[in-house]
């Protein structure tokens, strides 16, 4: 065999080159890029805000081509009016999922708003739920007197007793409520035991992650269903605003938006209304200003918490 045909053997034997993995985004870098369609209108550096409470048609046929297509589930893209949807607040939506490792998640004007409609929403009249005892105190609140009110029962447990939160389930219980890391004391649950618990007994989870904000922790990644953030703390860091977001899988983040405002939505539109960003703030009129999704997430307060906590690390490993 000559040399010239031994490297065409060797070069018909050779291994295709292995594919590169896909690579995961960063925090930081989700921080400025994700949830974001580029380039901007007007070349723009930064997002835009899209101030507005009302959007235009071209004209009436325009107007009525838009709601006969609402109504059968074909309009996609864009909406009628502010509190059905917001550009701005859709990128921003989009970036806290990609932080917390979700399919999707919903902004609202707070973190009580976002916790309250979550509730309202996937807890029927004659539902239970199971709380733990250090809770944020406000939600506990809302748990035990408001909720009380529609018929919707609660119980407390301790934070960290398995047994106990076991023995709190009931046939009618919906979800199980919990903070980790606590307000203010900082206690932390070990959230796969929960999820496994939740998932064993067909139960929703729900987990506070206020105070460790997507940086140190993403609960989806243990298990967990759905997460809320008061945004108004840590995510925002800079004492000027409030909001609130649920993260979850899609599904369950679709079934929310439907829950909240469509009961008097007819049959034919509720496939479309499923997959809608237009229903979550709909009947509840909870959702945040654009202005506020634009400053609200997550750039250099981020960027500023992860090198803390990057410096923190280092600390403790010197010591």
């Amino acid at each position: 065999m000559t040399t010239i045909e031994a490297r065409s053997n060797l070069q018909l034997t050779t291994q295709p080159a292995p594919q590169a993995l896909p690579v995961r985004r960063g925090a930081s870098t989700q921080a400025v890029h994700a949830g974001e369609a580029r380039p901007y209108p007007y070349h723009s550096l930064t997002a835009p805000v899209v101030q507005t409470a009302t959007y235009t048609f071209e004209n009436t046929q325009d107007l009525r081509e838009f709601q006969e297509a609402h109504l059968w589930g074909a309009a996609k893209g864009r909406v009628e009016y502010g509190r059905y949807g917001n550009p701005t607040v859709a990128a921003c939506e989009a970036k806290l999922a990609a932080l917390d490792h979700a399919g999707d998640a919903i902004l609202f004007s707070s973190g009580m708003a976002a916790i309250t409609s979550v509730l309202l929403s996937m807890l029927p009249a004659g539902a239970h739920l199971v709380i733990t005892d250090d809770s944020y105190r406000r939600t506990r609140q809302f748990c035990l007197n408001f909720l009380k009110r529609l018929g919707i029962t609660t119980t407390v447990v301790p934070l960290g007793n398995f047994d106990a939160l076991e023995s709190a389930l009931q046939p009618n219980t919906r979800i199980i409520v919990s903070e980790s890391p606590t307000n203010p004391y900082l206690r932390v649950m070990d959230l796969m035991r929960l999820a496994e618990i939740g998932h064993r007994h067909g139960i929703k989870t729900l987990i506070d992650s206020t105070f460790a904000t997507p940086i140190n922790q993403c609960p989806i990644d243990f298990g967990i269903d759905l997460v809320v953030h008061s945004a108004t703390k840590y995510l925002s860091g800079h004492n000027d605003l409030l909001s609130g977001v649920v993260a979850g899988e899609a599904g369950l983040i679709a079934a929310l938006r439907q829950q909240l405002g469509v009961a008097e939505i007819r049959e034919r539109r509720r496939r479309f209304l499923a997959q809608s960003r237009a229903v979550p703030r709909k009947g509840l009129g909870a959702g945040p200003p654009p202005r506020h999704a634009l400053r609200r997430v997550p750039g250099q307060r981020l960027h500023q918490y992860e090198r803390d906590q990057g410096n923190a690390e280092k600390g403790g490993d010197e010591e």
